[in-house]
């Protein structure tokens, strides 16, 4: 018998040319796609689009240099604003998830996301806001 890792069991990713594709079990898939299609009308998320129950397809995003880091971090920090108001807790943040794109911010991995009243715990214990402030240190200044 093989066992394989959470993470693997998880999802799993993969780059073809300029998209990114991901495979998850249905009730991540739900929630990502959810998260990704309310956050599209505000450009926070890449173009994407699910092709099964348990797979989706996303244009491949590179990280830009931050040429004025003050509006950088004032973009940031409203992406977080239009989560709440739109009723979404990302719940994970961090570096990995965030790249940096004409100034402004571009999020990854919603999977895991909650809506705002959810009363379960975010992956992560800092909350979004928290989360965001140190993102944004660490990618200034990495």
């Amino acid at each position: 018998m093989t066992v394989m890792s959470f993470r693997e069991q998880h999802s799993k990713v993969w780059r073809v040319g300029d998209y990114v594709y991901k495979s998850q079990p249905k009730y991540l898939m739900d929630n990502e796609i959810w998260c990704m299609d309310i956050m599209m009308k505000h450009g926070y998320v890449p173009e994407h689009e699910r092709l099964d129950l348990e797979l989706m397809r996303m244009e491949y995003v590179e990280s830009e240099p931050i040429t004025d880091v003050k509006e950088f971090a004032h973009k940031a920090l409203m992406f977080v604003r239009v989560m709440k108001r739109e009723g979404i807790r990302h719940g994970d943040l961090t570096p990995p998830h965030i790249f940096p794109v004409n100034n402004s911010v571009v999020v990854i991995d919603w999977a895991e996301s909650r809506v705002w009243a959810d009363p379960r715990p975010d992956k992560r214990e800092e909350g979004d806001l928290h989360l965001m402030k140190e993102s944004i240190k660490r990618i200034i200044r990495p």
